[in-house]
């Protein structure tokens, strides 16, 4: 399971923001070795999707979380200043 500041992501309530984003896990099949991986996935991520992230795993009665933070940043603001260029031509003789 997946949380953020402690508060479960439930996946199926509709969370699609203007129908830009979509979020969803992923689970990579069993190798054999005995480890699982899940991979949460935001696409398009906001803002609002920065913060502490936490997947909690139970198996067999014992319970282990690991959280990272996550930081978005904003796209640029891009200013071209002038906005046209005028080159002068020059004779040389």
């Amino acid at each position: 399971m997946f949380f953020k500041y402690c508060v479960l992501i439930e996946l199926s309530i509709p969370i699609a923001i203007c129908c830009f984003r979509e979020i969803w896990i992923t689970y990579l099949p069993n190798d054999g070795s005995d480890l699982y991986t899940s991979i949460l996935t935001i696409e398009k991520a906001t803002l609002l999707d920065a913060g502490q992230y936490t997947c909690q795993v139970v198996d067999w009665g014992v319970q282990q979380c690991k959280s990272i933070y996550i930081e978005v940043r904003d796209e640029p603001d891009v200013k071209v200043v002038p906005m046209s260029a005028s080159i002068e031509k020059v004779n040389r003789k």
